[in-house]
């Protein structure tokens, strides 16, 4: 029997409900009553007091109900008053009369229950068995709950029970592993806990153990943990990124990435731990999709600038990929591809077998369009080869490489294609490797090699292809056109490959320490057409300090109109050379020269982001906001609204003294 929902509370609980059903009050619970007086849970204790006899009736039948009432929270402080605080300790630790309460019974108010309740529920002396049986039904609720909500949960019952001292503490004894811990005692609430707090509750935990259940946040709080029963951090990071590259876990490694910016400052890690981080990061960026490579590219901006001093990640090296075709061969079958070479009918059809199986076959007689035809195969992950099949394809075919390489030269091929820079690889150790170092600053083996034959396989530039080349004896003229001819392949690269040139090849090559004129300064002293020559179009992924360190001369106002937004919101935060007001001003002066460009939106969007992670002085604040303050009358007016909301962030970041009302 339904109830009328357009009657008050007040009208209810003053009401005679002497022959009120079950059913009745079921109804009433689920209305959404007019006004404020709804949520009063003086009121409901009223009616709810009135009607005490067919309550546990009435709850029994919302035991299924899948939408919470609209008053759930005051309701369910008023069955805590009337009924789960008249339950006698002895019952709290039956199993049964647990599930009929908080299984049952209460099952859709607990996503709604106030800290009140909760609070109340915690200092209740429950066992640990019935706190871990509470527990599951707050856990199986858990995606219904805000997150505020989630959070009143766990601050006022799952961490004030396990931090009771009646509780163990941390119900440890009952748990076999960390993971049976973690499970039982905090489910999916244990991702609001600091895992150094975690280790309070349990000191016998072992993170490493349920490295699948810690959050993003966690999982970077391990690599700066200082506890003697870790393992080093090199075997940390490789643990960590073992379980966080697997397809179900990868998705978790931007937040990690963005939380271990944070931490770093506090971690000390050794030059050793980075360059397996960034090893890692490098590796890792070959397998994810492009959405998490591009976060991991911008991430390891952040990440470099905590790398300790003198720290060199990337050095020049030239790797060599061992072959064995007996291994290789193993189960491949080439038999069909044989006959169809052998009989020079394959029809345009070298796409439709695996390159497995061109490494197994015979290929004397291929041709170079053959050879031409099978690099152009436009293959999946799965059907792209690895690094020693193709070396072994391009070692049988090595007498059509050139040719095949002559007939490609014109074409732009698909830069997602994973198979392309296992090729570009293979030729650089059959073929670049067996020039000297003479041949690299010969601007007719650049032209040949670099413009013409590798043309098509450039934009799938790996890291390992651009380290070697560093180790080459390149001539600053020689390195500065490869740079241009890099730039001119940009737009084909995806983001990855673009910091990869970057951070492997122009940082690597720029830092090193075997030549007269290391960082290339001889042939120009303007700082813009530094930039220009030595990092072309990929300037834009330095850090500005980047420059400072590689530029003795460096000036950035020289530079301005070659900086990227994020690069100039640096310039003005940052402790750099060059004194804070006449930066600033010269900056402003620039931005302002073409306020409708979009730029200087660009620049406040990094400045507010950036004013997050560094602490300039008050002074600095003050005059930025004074010069956006007088900007805004000179912007278009479909501008001014973007400027304020700039301001506006900035202000929310600025300490007090900086703020100019």
């Amino acid at each position: 029997m339904h109830v009328p929902c357009h009657f008050t509370l007040e009208e209810y609980a003053c009401a005679q409900l002497d022959n009120f059903s079950a059913h009745q009050l079921v109804s009433l619970l689920k209305c959404n009553l007019p006004g404020n007086s709804s949520h009063s849970k003086m009121l409901w204790k009223m009616l709810i007091t009135k009607v005490s006899s067919v309550l546990d009736p009435a709850l029994d039948i919302l035991a299924n109900m899948s939408m919470p009432p609209p008053s759930a929270s005051q309701i369910l402080d008023v069955i805590g008053e009337i009924r789960v605080l008249m339950l006698t300790d002895e019952q709290l630790r039956n199993s049964s009369v647990v599930a009929k309460w908080f299984s049952g019974r209460l099952r859709g108010f607990l996503p709604s229950a106030s800290g009140r309740f909760l609070h109340c529920l915690s200092r209740r002396n429950i066992s640990c068995q019935s706190y871990q049986q509470i527990l599951q039904v707050f856990s199986h609720q858990f995606d219904n709950m805000t997150l505020h909500q989630q959070h009143v949960v766990f601050k006022s019952f799952v961490l004030r029970f396990l931090s009771h001292p009646l509780s163990g503490p941390g119900c440890v004894s009952g748990s076999n592993s960390s993971a049976e811990w973690l499970k039982k005692n905090l489910g999916p609430f244990s991702v609001f806990l600091p895992l150094k707090e975690l280790l309070l509750l349990n000191p016998q935990f072992n993170p490493l153990e349920v490295l699948q259940l810690l959050s993003p946040k966690q999982s970077a709080e391990l690599l700066v943990l200082t506890l003697k029963t870790l393992p080093e951090k090199e075997d940390i990071i490789n643990l960590l990124f073992d379980s966080l590259t697997q397809p179900s876990q990868e998705k978790k490694l931007p937040e990690f990435l963005s939380s271990l910016v944070m931490f770093l400052p506090r971690g000390n890690l050794s030059c050793s731990a980075y360059k397996t981080l960034f090893a890692r990061l490098d590796l890792a960026m070959t397998t994810v999709s492009p959405d998490i490579a591009s976060s991991i590219t911008y991430n390891k901006i952040d990440l470099s600038k905590h790398i300790p001093p003198g720290c060199i990640i990337y050095n020049g090296e030239c790797k060599v990929t061992m072959i064995n075709e007996t291994d290789i061969c193993i189960g491949v079958n080439s038999t069909m591809l044989q006959r169809h070479l052998d009989s020079g009918k394959m029809n345009g059809n070298f796409c439709h077998f695996g390159v497995e199986e061109f490494a197994c076959a015979e290929l004397s007689a291929l041709k170079a369009e053959d050879l031409a035809a099978i690099l152009k195969c436009n293959r999946t992950f799965d059907s792209s080869g690895s690094r020693p099949v193709w070396k072994l394809v391009l070692s049988k075919a090595s007498h059509v490489l050139d040719e095949s390489l002559d007939l490609l030269s014109n074409m732009t091929l698909d830069p997602r294609n994973p198979a392309l820079s296992m090729i570009l690889d293979s030729i650089r150790e059959i073929r670049l490797d067996t020039f000297n170092m003479a041949h690299f600053n010969d601007p007719a083996f650049i032209q040949l090699w670099f413009i013409h034959r590798l043309r098509p396989f450039l934009h799938a530039v790996s890291p390992d292809f651009l380290s070697c080349l560093t180790t080459r004896g390149l001539s600053c003229r020689t390195y500065q056109h490869i740079v241009q001819i890099l730039s001119h392949l940009k737009p084909h690269m995806t983001a990855p490959m673009q910091m990869t040139v970057y951070t492997h090849f122009m940082k690597v090559f720029l830092t090193r320490n075997n030549t007269a004129d290391p960082q290339c300064l001889s042939t120009t002293n303007h700082s813009a057409e530094w930039l220009k020559r030595n990092f072309g179009l990929f300037s834009t992924f330095a850090p500005i300090t980047d420059f400072y360190r590689l530029n003795r001369n460096f000036s950035a106002l020289e530079a301005l109109p070659v900086l990227s937004p994020k690069q100039i919101a640096e310039l003005l935060l940052l402790p750099l050379p060059t004194p804070s007001d006449v930066v600033i001003n010269q900056v402003f002066d620039f931005l302002m020269e073409s306020p409708g460009d979009g730029k200087l939106v660009e620049v406040l969007h990094f400045l507010a982001k950036l004013a997050e992670e560094v602490t300039p002085p008050c002074h600095v604040y003050r005059q930025i906001f004074e010069r956006l303050y007088r900007a805004v009358p000179s912007v278009p007016a479909d501008m001014e609204p973007v400027i304020w909301a700039g301001i506006d962030n900035l202000i929310n970041v600025a300490p007090e003294g900086a703020k100019i009302i």
